[in-house]
């Protein structure tokens, strides 16, 4: 908890904001704080209810608009390749719509060298594969200089009156 709260200072002191201003609509946690894995199970998948309950109070009592919990291998001990994943993914589906909020969930992916295309085999694959529930699934993948030179020209786009950067997602 200690680390996250140094990043918010970090921030915080970069963008010249005042951590005071945050109390009243920035939470944060950690799984060792609040406990939030919702499933379990390799074939048959159990979710937990007092733990989705707390989640539920918890979004109710602070009336968070936003929710967005990092990493999804955190919140679950499924497989990520299988059905139990839709479950997992469900539970939190049921959150936004039950709590009329958005819930983000941040899927890290394997960690290959830049431009070898690792990163996108597990986008295609796993938690969202065949369109698993995601409303929106976005991605930032490492790429090499070379590619990051063919996508961004930042002199060029500046000339042409175009923002210096574009995402793709």
């Amino acid at each position: 908890m200690e680390e996250l709260h140094r990043r918010v200072a970090a921030i915080c002191q970069r963008y010249n904001l005042d951590m005071a201003e945050l109390e009243s609509w920035l939470f944060l946690t950690t799984p060792r704080e609040f406990e939030l894995r919702v499933a379990e199970g390799y074939t048959d998948v159990r979710t937990d209810d007092a733990t989705i309950n707390r989640i539920h109070d918890q979004i109710e009592a602070n009336a968070i608009d936003v929710a967005i919990l990092d990493p999804l291998v955190k919140l679950h001990s499924v497989r990520e390749a299988d059905v139990g994943m839709d479950r997992v993914i469900g539970v939190f589906q049921a959150v936004a719509d039950e709590q009329g909020c958005s819930v983000e969930i941040v899927h890290h992916t394997r960690k290959g060298a830049a431009g070898n295309g690792d990163a996108m085999q597990d986008v295609d694959s796993g938690v969202f594969a065949r369109g698993r529930r995601a409303r929106a699934v976005s991605g930032v993948i490492l790429g090499s200089r070379r590619e990051a030179s063919e996508t961004v020209n930042p002199k060029k786009e500046k000339e042409e009156g175009d923002p210096a950067m574009k995402v793709a997602c």
